[in-house]
C-alpha cells in the first residue's frame, strides 16, 4: 500500500511569526507526518528566510511575499498571497507530486485551493478557523 500524500496550504507556518492559524497548521501537519502521511506544506512564510526546508517530517515550500496593493490593503494582500501561493503550489505539484488530496486552512488560501482542485482534480479538505 502506498503512502498518502497531502498538499497542505497554509498562509502561516513556523518558524515565521504568526498567529493561531500557523500554530494549527504546524501541529496538524506534524501529526499527519507522524501518522505516516507524506506532507508538503506550501505557505506564505516570508519571515522564515528559507525557500524550502524540512521540519519534523514535514516538507515546507515557501511562497514569496509581496507588498500589498495600496488600496484595500488587506484585500489586496490576500489576493497577492493567493497568487504567489498558487504559483508555488503548482511548482510543488510538478516537482514533488503526485498528491492524493489538498488540505486548506481558512478562507485566506481558498482561491488557491479551488484553483488547484479544479486544475489537478484532487479532493479538497477545508478547515475554517474564523468567523469571517
Amino acid at each position: 500500500m502506498s503512502r498518502i500524500r497531502v498538499l497542505y496550504l497554509a498562509t502561516e507556518f513556523p518558524p515565521a511569526r504568526g498567529y493561531g492559524l500557523g500554530r494549527y497548521a504546524y501541529e496538524h501537519s506534524r501529526a499527519l507526518a507522524r501518522a505516516g502521511v507524506g506532507v508538503h506544506v506550501v505557505c506564505n512564510n516570508y519571515h522564515a528566510g528559507f525557500d524550502e526546508y524540512e521540519m519534523d517530517g514535514v516538507r515546507v515550500h515557501n511562497a514569496p511575499h509581496t507588498v500589498p496593493f495600496s488600496c484595500y490593503e488587506w484585500v489586496g494582500d490576500v489576493l497577492q498571497r493567493n497568487v504567489t501561493l498558487l504559483a508555488r503550489a503548482a511548482q510543488c505539484v510538478r516537482h514533488d507530486g503526485p498528491f492524493d488530496l489538498i488540505q486548506c486552512n481558512d478562507w485566506l488560501a481558498a482561491s488557491t485551493a479551488k484553483a488547484l482542485k479544479e486544475t489537478y482534480g484532487l479532493p479538497l479538505v477545508v478547515t475554517m478557523h474564523d468567523t469571517q
